[in-house]
Parts: structure tokens; C-alpha cells; sequence
């Protein structure tokens, strides 16, 4: 639903998707059992971009777990506001608001590097190009 064309710069929507996998690839290195929140958490944090309607609202209406919302709207939650927080931190360069115990600088850039190489070629799948 989100490919779909509404006048929003492309790049928007696919540093949605690399927010994400992203996320959701630093659950996986942290032994996490349900990484799609993870997943969801990353594409939820732009969504109000994406949609032009107050990130509140749009997750006010939402069927997810209070933890989930928390790490949306506050980047509180837990784990999962702790991971979103972390890679909103690498994206802009905060190195220092980075904090993920288990997880290396190394394998954070990794993280990275795969989660922008998924993104593309899921971008690419959706574009048809």
C-alpha cells in the first residue's frame, strides 16, 4: 500500500524500508524471537510522513502493543524504542545516542550496508524499474 504513487518523494519511502530491515536485522543480532516488530517499529516511525496525518492519530488507531506505540511516538518501549533509537542515531550520524550493548559498531555498519542493499531491491520490485 505504501508503493502506491501520491505525489511523495520516492526516497521517503525507501528510508522507510531501510529503517526497517535495519531494525529489524539489529533484533536478529540481539537474539530477538519476533524481529517483525522490530520491522514494523522502523517503518512505523515515518509513517506520518508517508500519510500527512499526526503520527498520534495514525497510531492511536492501530492494533499494536503498548510497547510498540511507546517506541513509535517516544522512542520509549524498551528494547524495541532502544533499537529504533539507535538507528534514527546512526542515520544521523549521533554515534554518541547509540546504545546497543551487544552490538558493535561493526556489525551496526553492517547492519547498514545489508538493510540499504534490501531496500534497493525491494524499491526497485515496487518502482517495476
Amino acid at each position: 500500500a505504501l508503493s502506491l504513487d501520491d505525489g511523495k518523494p520516492h526516497e521517503l519511502l525507501l528510508s522507510a524500508m531501510i529503517r526497517a530491515r535495519m531494525c529489524q536485522i539489529l533484533a536478529e543480532q540481539l537474539d530477538v524471537d519476533d524481529t517483525s516488530v522490530y520491522f514494523t517499529a522502523g517503518l512505523f516511525s515515518l509513517i506520518d510522513a508517508l500519510m500527512d496525518l499526526p503520527l498520534t492519530d495514525i497510531m492511536e488507531g492501530m492494533p499494536f502493543s503498548q510497547e510498540l506505540k511507546d517506541a513509535v511516538l517516544k522512542r520509549g518501549g524498551g528494547l524495541i524504542g532502544k533499537v529504533l533509537h539507535s538507528v534514527i542515531a546512526y542515520e544521523a550520524g549521533q554515534w554518541d545516542d547509540i546504545d546497543l550493548l551487544k552490538v558493535g559498531p561493526d556489525e551496526i555498519w553492517e547492519a547498514y550496508l545489508a538493510a540499504l542493499e534490501w531496500g534497493q531491491v525491494a524499491s526497485h520490485g515496487m518502482t517495476g524499474g
